[in-house]
């Protein structure tokens, strides 16, 4: 047997990259079904041979080990297949299927929500100030009074 790793960091917590990278295995056409877990640092999925070459019993084992330092999340991914099928291509496959990966997680997390302008122009001295002040920093201008 062979082993290839191939190891990416992303900036996202732990479960959620354990959670993408689980939807991201088992959505690919590849075949990946999951025999075994410890959420959230590992994953170990397996499926049949690569390209379809009509073998179903070669075997590969896709070990996922997830780390992290509370910010940023460590995911070393480990390929363990049988010689006969170790070819350059193969190689840059599964490294590009590990970058799809890191990939489908930075596109899949949510993006910071905008926040709407807190502002409102002073009717007095025309300068910008909080919308919930009841009296202008600036001029004094008091809202309370009608």
């Amino acid at each position: 047997m062979s082993v290839y790793m191939h190891s990416i960091i992303v900036s996202t917590n732990v479960n959620t990259s354990y959670d993408a990278s689980l939807q991201y295995f088992l959505s690919l056409s590849q075949g990946y079904t999951v025999a075994n877990s410890v959420r959230p640092s590992l994953l170990v999925l397996k499926r049949g041979s690569f390209w379809g070459t009509g073998v179903t019993t070669i075997k590969t084992t896709l070990t996922i080990n997830l780390s992290s330092d509370g910010e940023n999340t460590a995911i070393q991914c480990n390929y363990d297949f049988p010689t006969a099928i170790v070819l350059g291509r193969d190689k840059e496959y599964l490294g590009s299927e590990v970058e799809g990966l890191k990939n489908f997680i930075l596109t899949s997390q949510p993006q910071p929500q905008q926040t709407p302008n807190k502002d409102r122009v002073c009717v007095e001295c025309k300068r910008n100030i909080p919308f919930d002040a009841n009296v202008c920093p600036y001029c004094g201008h008091d809202y309370r009074k009608v």
